[in-house]
Order: structure tokens, then sequence, then C-alpha cells
């Protein structure tokens, strides 16, 4: 259920999951799978879905905007699916989805160390993990459960800034989330563009800087 979780999510943020593969044969043209975990190569199952504008959920008079998700299965079940019946489908809401139930069942994809992570009250934490081992998921979550009404989400590039404010837009309603790059920071702070570094550039820059702050300027466990 972990994993549906996170789809979920990346649905109501973006209204599809990161990771896609479409139905090739002609009987379940429309579908799409998106590969669910198991096996060696994480793609053992895969679960299948259609987005509102699908020819295999036309008979279910759909709105705009609604994904289907139909069911799980094996990677090499390519038997003809249909899409059955709307009473066959449980309604979630953008709420539900933010307590991480769905009828009765725990599908909060975080792990303990996330978990932990994301209820810290600190006012500086940490994260760190592998590519793809939930980071940036882990971070967001804080972000919408800061009690701030307005924050500010700094990341270095225009794309991840982009991903975030289609995030805390879906995810976050109600609240003023700016999501910024670095080079839109410096922008703002000086009023003038500044010149794109490499990341060796800018880190050997940023510790110069620190060079010229005392131990008391520094929050606890500053390091570069």
């Amino acid at each position: 259920m972990r994993r549906l979780g996170i789809i979920l999510r990346q649905i109501a943020a973006r209204g599809r999951p990161n990771r896609i593969k479409s139905c090739r044969n002609p009987e379940n043209r429309g579908w799409l799978r998106t590969p669910m975990g198991g096996g060696g190569s994480g793609m053992h199952f895969y679960l299948w879905w259609a987005p509102s504008d699908s020819e295999r959920v036309a008979p279910l008079v759909p709105s705009d905007n609604e994904v289907f998700l139909r069911t799980i299965r094996h990677h090499d079940n390519h038997d003809p699916l249909d899409c059955g019946q709307r009473y066959d489908y449980i309604l979630l809401s953008l709420q539900e989805l933010q307590t991480e139930h769905i009828d009765g069942v725990d599908c909060a994809p975080w792990t303990p160390e996330q978990r932990a992570f994301i209820d810290a009250g600190e006012v500086a934490r940490i994260v760190l993990g592998r590519p793809g081992s939930g980071k940036t998921a882990s971070l967001w979550r804080a972000v919408e459960r800061h009690p701030a009404r307005h924050l500010l989400y700094l990341t270095w590039s225009r794309e991840l800034a982009w991903q975030a404010h289609l995030n805390f837009s879906a995810l976050a309603p109600g609240r003023t989330v700016r999501c910024w790059h670095f080079s839109r920071l410096l922008r703002a702070i000086t009023q003038q563009d500044e010149p794109r570094l490499t990341l060796t550039e800018s880190r050997r820059r940023f510790r110069e800087a620190l060079q010229l702050l005392s131990a008391r300027q520094l929050a606890p466990g500053s390091s570069a």
C-alpha cells in the first residue's frame, strides 16, 4: 500500500504518476500501467488506470480531470479489461488523500525514517538518501504539514521549482508557497541577473563566504 500512496500523491499533484507504460494490444488500448514493485526489477506488478479522456472509461461518463484506478495485475497478465461500473470505484477526495487512509486502509507512503523527518520539530533538518529514495517527497510532505501560511521553497532548477509548485498547489491549498530556484532568489536580492555557476564553483564560493562568519553567526551543525 505504500507504493499506492506515492502514486496517489503524484496523480493529485500532476494528474499522472511519474512512470507510465501504455498497452499495445487493441483489446486494452487506452489503459495505462504504472509499476507497483515486486521482483528484482520492481516491475512484477502494475497498476492499471486511465484518465477521464481515455476511451477505456468512456462508458462511465467521466467528468474532467477524473482519474480511474482499475486494478493491480501481474506484469504478464494482459487479458482484456473493462472499466466496470462506477460503484466498483472508491471516490477519493483531496481531503481523504491527506489523511493517508483510503476506505479504512493505511496508505501512508512513508518509511519510519521519512516519518521521523516529516514530524520533526527542529527549525533546521537534514534529509539524506540515494537518488530516488524519497528525499524530495519527504521534504514536500514536511512543507505541507508546516503550520506557517506563507513559505518560501528553494531548489536548484526551474523544473524542480515548477514540480514543487504543482505539488503544493494541489496538496497544500489555501496556503502561499513560493517555489523559487536559487538564481531567482539571487535576482530578487540583488535586483540584477546573476551568472549561472557550476556546482564546483558554487561550493567554492559558499565555503569562502562561510569563512567570513563567526561560530555564533552559524546555526548549530552548519557545515560546507
